[in-house]
């Protein structure tokens, strides 16, 4: 019979009733891979646990967040408000099961490596596993082997630090964290600059093939790792997110409390946005006009497409000038679909220059490959600050070089 290790969550999390949310998020369920080559070697397990299925990208598995410590979530409905009387509905009915309780994230005993968060997983409320072990090995597409290697190695640990080892009890609600090994990744030679820094928020200028958030196989490489690394805000997160191949403004935020408010204020397109193409003139293309269309992205797919029925985007297009052959556009996203521009610009006949999407695939831009970057740029960002008040208006100060020297921006420098 296994027991619980002691310190290992401090008390037994109460029973909760079927179907409550557990914080589930998007887990890089292959992030455990590159770890797991770092504990084969240090395990002399090399060859033996099997491979994952996957890169390191998003899924949806339950209680399973790769985001920062320091927040918590909330799962009271609104049946339980304060002032009503324990276990009845706003409508005065009784309410079946217990009243659903805060669940309070314990900080991470594990500090960030180059900028980048260790992944946090919680334990279902809910299995018929008997260890962590068991719960882990069924859960991940690791193989039992790559599992036991990183128990062996003590890279998974509890919320005390310890490290979990193969015979600890399973304990619901219970959270693991660990590191995963960083890949190795092509240095972006682009400076990252910073046009607004407050006690709240920061505002990058982001260059070209730069990721906003690490991803897939952009990890340290992005723009929230290295400022977080160059500033000293451990920290700081993204209130939204630039394609990688989009250079311009990306707002950042400082207090992890805050960030809900900065990010509704995407949601809700309470922010003015601006961004600025290069792409073919088309004569008879006219202009301003707005773009409205259905606009979706199939998981596995690179590109983006538009569909029939009810419009989820629209976008303002507009000209800012034109000369041989080339054409500057002035775009007003009204809403934030993936591609969105480079969808709407492309449908219009005159597609972005340097887009290896639209009109046609021609295959993901890999690393190293800094030619001829997306002649798209986030321009300008205006918003009320909802923590302050203040009205605040930013520019970026890059350029488009096909605008400015087409044969450059044509050659290009060479891959590195």
């Amino acid at each position: 019979m296994h027991k619980p290790r002691a310190g290992a969550v401090g008390v037994r999390p109460p029973a909760l009733p079927p179907g409550l949310p557990s914080g589930c998020s998007r887990l890089a369920e292959g992030a455990l891979g590159a770890v797991a080559r770092r504990s084969h070697r240090v395990a002399g397990a090399r060859g033996g646990g099997g491979t994952w299925s996957r890169g390191w990208r998003g899924h949806v598995v339950a209680g399973c967040e790769p985001v920062p410590d320091d927040r918590a979530r909330t799962t009271v409905p609104a049946a339980h408000a304060r002032g009503r009387a324990r276990g009845q509905s706003a409508g005065g009915l009784r309410t079946l099961g217990r009243v659903r309780r805060r669940t309070r994230i314990p900080p991470s005993p594990l500090p960030q490596r180059e900028g980048v968060d260790p992944m946090r997983v919680r334990l279902p409320v809910e299995g018929p596993w008997a260890t962590v072990r068991e719960h882990l090995v069924g859960r991940l597409s690791a193989g039992a082997g790559v599992v036991d290697a990183m128990l062996g190695s003590g890279l998974i640990v509890g919320a005390d630090g310890r490290p979990v080892t193969p015979d600890d009890a399973y304990v619901p609600g219970m959270f693991v964290w660990f590191h995963r090994e960083l890949p190795d990744e092509v240095t972006v030679p682009f400076p990252l600059e910073v046009v607004h820094r407050d006690e709240h928020i920061v505002v990058a200028d982001k260059p070209h093939f730069l990721a906003t958030t690490p991803r897939g196989s952009h990890v340290t490489q992005t723009a929230l790792a290295r400022l977080r690394r160059e500033l000293g805000i451990p920290a700081l997160g993204a209130a939204h997110r630039l394609d990688r191949l989009t250079a311009g403004l990306v707002l950042f935020t400082v207090r992890p409390e805050e960030r809900g408010a900065y990010q509704s204020l995407f949601r809700d397109r309470l922010v003015r946005k601006e961004y600025e193409a290069v792409a073919p003139y088309r004569e008879g293309l006219e202009l301003p006009r707005t773009v409205r269309s259905r606009i979706v992205k199939e998981r596995g797919v690179l590109a983006a497409r538009e569909v029939p029925g009810e419009p989820n985007a629209v976008s303002r297009v507009e000209s800012a000038g034109h000369r041989d052959g080339l054409a500057r556009y002035r775009l007003h996203p009204t809403t934030g679909q993936t591609h969105q521009l480079r969808v709407h610009m492309s449908a219009l006949g005159v597609p972005i220059l340097g887009d290896p999407l639209y009109p046609v695939v021609t295959g993901p831009v890999p690393a190293g490959d800094f030619r001829r970057p997306l002649q798209l740029l986030a321009r300008v960002l205006e918003f009320t600050d909802p923590v302050t008040g203040r009205e605040h208006s930013f520019r970026s100060g890059r350029t488009l070089g096909a605008w400015s020297a087409y044969d450059d921006w044509a050659a290009g420098p060479a891959p590195q």
